[in-house]
């Protein structure tokens, strides 16, 4: 994966958001992510990250991950992300073009649909993040930034995202155990 850093970022996104996170807790199928090489859209003082692009969004290998990948690449998943410099509260909103380059619908989950919003915790590494949909009370799993900026690991990489991909629940986790070289993340399958 990439790990997103100001040489691949805009400046305009929050140096808070550099660095690989870990989705501890997410319901979905992806387990990783980084924010790099997006676009800043001015008129929108938006910054959008094409989920769908190789080592951008790490999904886990099973079926369940294999189909949510090809969904976001048949509709060209963007996050549409805004930022509260003031309080650090990041919000996500899933963008999806359907058709052709040519003629196509892009349509933008707005907050009639649900929240999408990620909040920092006393723990810089630590954002909470909140979905919600129709206004049900939301799901919340936690966003861990597992390695900074410049490559190197958070003590979260080990504390929390290590132990959790080494003791898989019976849930059927990763079937792997992961390492660091130099700044890519390596999945290896364990010996039985």
């Amino acid at each position: 994966m990439i790990i997103g850093n100001e040489t691949n970022m805009d400046s305009r996104v929050p140096k808070q958001w550099h660095g690989l996170w870990y989705t501890c807790g997410n319901p979905s199928a992806d387990e990783c992510i980084s924010m790099a090489n997006g676009t800043w859209i001015d008129s929108e003082n938006a910054y959008y990250l094409p989920v769908y692009q190789e080592k951008i969004w790490g999904w886990d290998d099973t079926k369940k991950g294999r189909d949510l990948y090809a969904q976001t690449r048949f509709v060209a998943t963007n996050y549409k992300m805004t930022f509260d410099s003031d309080s650090g509260i990041g919000r996500f909103n899933p963008v999806m073009k359907l058709g052709t380059e040519k003629r196509h619908l892009t349509i933008e989950l707005s907050d009639f649909w649900g929240k999408f919003v990620a909040e920092p915790t006393e723990n810089a590494n630590i954002f909470l993040r909140k979905t919600s949909f129709f206004g049900r009370d939301p799901a919340v799993y936690r966003l861990i930034r597992i390695v900074n900026g410049d490559g190197t690991r958070t003590p979260e990489f080990d504390s929390i995202y290590l132990k959790k991909i080494n003791n898989p629940s019976k849930d059927g986790d990763s079937p792997y155990l992961t390492h660091l070289t130099s700044t890519q993340l390596v999945a290896v399958r364990k010996e039985e």
